[in-house]
């Protein structure tokens, strides 16, 4: 199943290392880093998670 996996690079709670690992682990995996984003990226940076969501979900048609 392609995944996609976020992460904001300035996390202080998860560091950006663990998105690696799971892009590692995950097989048809592809990491996006919101840069200067924290663990609450996906609310702060809320316009341009959504627009990288988007264009995944796209590119799988």
């Amino acid at each position: 199943m392609p995944t996609l996996v976020l992460h904001g690079t300035d996390d202080r709670v998860a560091p950006v290392e663990n998105a690696r690992l799971l892009e590692e682990k995950i097989a048809d995996s592809r990491v996006e880093l919101v840069e200067g984003g924290s663990h609450l990226f996906f609310i702060e940076n809320a316009d341009e998670v959504t627009e990288a969501v988007l264009s995944f979900i796209d590119a799988q048609d």
